[in-house]
């Protein structure tokens, strides 16, 4: 008994495993005055800091809109399988010449693709985001801040 008592605060009686340890707040805030700690100072360090994951994702960055980015995303089919998809490259690029320089670079096969949202996409069989990364910024034709890498 001595020997156990020693792990355990003088203060706070011992409690069972299934008694929540909620149950007594007048026990727990006397404790915490004890310690110079009030219930106002404990809740404002334990606010927790409102953050949006997706925020970033619809703010300009450096005066430049979300939709200007070219998003390169890799997507699952069966099994090992997966498919490369780049898309929001500008207008005034030849896409289909763009593709096949992808699939004579990368070796793989590939596809341009119509969407209502996005314009016109490339598709590319395997995991090719690197690849596409380091080939659009080598030929200049678009900056490496512009190119969002998307995927597992």
């Amino acid at each position: 008994r001595a020997r156990a008592d020693r792990y355990h605060s003088n203060s706070v009686e011992r409690r069972s495993h299934t008694e929540p340890f909620a149950a007594q707040p007048n026990e727990l805030y006397h404790e915490l005055s004890q310690h110079g700690f009030s219930l106002i100072t404990l809740q404002n360090k334990m606010q927790f800091n409102t953050f949006d994951a997706f925020e970033d994702a619809a703010e300009n960055k450096g005066g430049q809109a979300a939709s200007e980015k070219v998003h390169v995303r890799v997507q699952q089919r069966n099994g090992r399988k997966c498919i490369t998809t780049v898309a929001g490259l500008a207008d005034d690029l030849d896409i289909k010449r763009i593709c096949k320089a992808f699939k004579k670079n990368f070796s793989c096969n590939g596809a341009v693709q119509k969407d209502e949202e996005s314009g016109e996409v490339i598709q590319l069989s395997g995991d090719q985001r690197t690849n596409v990364m380091e080939f659009l910024v080598d030929q200049e034709i678009c900056h490496k801040d512009d190119i969002v890498l998307h995927g597992f």
